[in-house]
């Protein structure tokens, strides 16, 4: 059958240098070379980043596609 190969890249200036922690995370999702279906349509930015004030997480996912902004956690104390 037909299957997706997926990938993930992580990126963040800290990691590059071995500086060890980080702020904030950058994840890069995407899958290639689809049939029928364009490279662009399979990409998805998710972002994660620490707010210092209430000590959680605060999370967003981009849809390359559409362009949509989806926030899975705002970071604030529930």
């Amino acid at each position: 059958g037909c299957y997706m190969k997926m990938y993930a890249t992580i990126t963040s200036e800290r990691a590059k240098k071995g500086q060890g922690g980080n702020k904030y995370l950058i994840i890069e999702i995407k899958a290639e070379r689809f049939d029928g279906i364009p490279t662009r349509a399979n990409q998805y930015r998710l972002s994660l980043s620490a707010n210092p004030a209430s000590n959680r997480l605060y999370a967003e996912l981009l849809d390359y596609s559409t362009g949509e902004v989806i926030v899975l956690n705002k970071g604030e104390k529930q």
